[in-house]
């Protein structure tokens, strides 16, 4: 079973500073606000309710004062925040988990109706200034989106057409799950990111990494920071001195950001997460 310490490994590990964790089984917002991994503050979906908490996020303590949960957005599946450097590209950031629903929820008129109370959310996140990424386990094989003979066709038809109509595209990382069926081994693209930000002639870096203890691999996107340029170079905590930048024309010219998101097995009580979303600041200038 996955403990806190195979999750702080793994952060420490890979220098992740914002780490989003889904299908998790928090009970209600108060028992995710209890979720603690030392040196990180995190954060749960804006309701104050009694309902299952499926989203949090956790932050690096460095970056709290960055960092802005928008609470206008969100629900027990959603969490949203807003990354703010200085002198920098800002970002709109979103980790979700598309549930399959238990009995009639399953049907695919619910599974349609679920996706469409998303609307409202991606309406105000595309009237924003700030790029938005949308991370999540979809629950939906990207690699099928245009199989008519595809039992969930519908359902993926209606995220694409919901994100469609806020302004947002879809990029595929690659297939992040694998599973055995008899001696047949098959892999799915269950994991992927939604933006607004416009294409352009550099083509986006996505990759996957190896999660040992996840049942997913992590899916990864570099986002630029400097008004659309992938810098030469990463960045880590270290650059950050007492709450500000320790040498903001460096800083400027050296960063880049790695948005990456894995899951995973779910987890009660104390630590039940997968792991979803992940905003890893690498390297340094030391």
């Amino acid at each position: 079973m996955t403990s806190l310490e195979d999750i702080s490994r793994f952060l420490k590990k890979n220098e992740i500073d914002i780490c989003a964790l889904t299908e998790v089984d928090f009970k209600s917002t108060k028992e995710a606000d209890d979720f603690k991994i030392e040196n990180y503050i995190t954060l749960t979906p804006p309701s104050e309710n009694e309902y299952k908490v499926r989203v949090v996020i956790i932050v690096k303590n460095q970056f709290e004062k960055h960092l802005k949960q928008r609470k206008d957005l969100g629900d027990t599946n959603t969490v949203w925040l807003e990354l703010n450097l200085p002198k920098s590209q800002k970002y709109l950031l979103a980790a979700t988990y598309r549930e399959w629903g238990a009995g009639a929820q399953k049907k695919i008129c619910e599974q349609i109706e679920r996706i469409s109370e998303l609307s409202y959310q991606l309406q105000i996140a595309s009237n924003s200034k700030h790029k938005t990424w949308i991370a999540g386990d979809w629950n939906l094989d990207g690699a099928k989106y245009d199989d008519e003979n595809w039992y969930l066709k519908n359902v993926a038809t209606k995220l694409t057409e919901t994100m469609s109509e806020s302004g947002f595209r879809r990029i595929r990382v690659g297939p992040t799950y694998e599973y055995r069926i008899d001696n047949e081994i098959r892999t799915s693209e269950l994991d992927y990111f939604f933006t607004n930000a416009l294409e352009s002639s550099s083509p986006i870096k996505t990759s996957i990494i190896t999660c040992g203890f996840s049942d997913h691999d992590a899916a990864q996107v570099e986002l630029p920071i400097d008004n659309g340029q992938i810098m030469k170079r990463s960045w880590k905590d270290s650059i950050i001195k007492s709450g500000g930048i320790k040498n903001e024309r460096k800083y400027k010219e050296d960063v880049k950001i790695a948005f990456i998101f894995t899951n995973l097995r779910t987890l009660k009580s104390v630590c039940p997460v997968r792991i979803d979303m992940l905003l890893e600041f690498q390297d340094s200038f030391i």
